[in-house]
């Protein structure tokens, strides 16, 4: 039990999460880490309303998640962990809360991003994190859903870099 995925999805709690995900996983929590949605109720409830009543979720700034790890409070779940940005694990991940492989899902396009893939658009910052999360040793899976190849990152970061 603890930790069974963590994810970067823009999206946060969405169908391939709850019909895809959730199942393969096994898990029977969801953990959403973001400081913007963490105080946002009506992104909250919006979020709730298409969540199984068995399945117990969490909204947590980058901080709270941080403190939930270090003090154990994922050890007797199965807990799935969205992050609506590489950047919002990257600052949990150096503050302690250490996994040891991220899924990349979803990452929207903005401005400085450049589109990697069908669903997946990265900036520098993107590339220097994932960069650094390779180098302490976490695997970086790059898949929608479970039954998905995934894809190369360093593919990715070559095509994000203009290669």
């Amino acid at each position: 039990m603890g930790i069974v995925l963590v994810r970067v999805d823009s999206r946060l709690i969405h169908g391939q999460i709850l019909e895809a995900w959730i199942p393969f996983t096994r898990a029977d929590s969801i953990l959403v880490v973001n400081n913007e949605v963490a105080i946002n109720l009506q992104r909250r409830t919006i979020m709730e309303m298409a969540i199984p009543s068995k399945i117990n979720v969490v909204f947590d700034t980058v901080e709270e998640a941080v403190d939930d790890f270090l003090n154990g409070g994922f050890k007797d779940k199965n807990i799935l962990i969205l992050f609506e940005n590489v950047k919002d694990a990257k600052d949990a991940y150096d503050k302690g809360f250490v996994f040891k492989s991220l899924n990349l899902g979803n990452m929207h396009f903005c401005e400085g991003k450049v589109q990697v893939s069908s669903n997946l658009c990265m900036g520098n910052s993107d590339c220097e994190s994932l960069a650094e999360f390779v180098e302490k040793g976490v695997s970086i899976d790059s898949r929608s859903v479970p039954n998905e190849k995934t894809l190369e990152i360093n593919k990715l970061v070559n095509i994000a870099n203009g290669g």
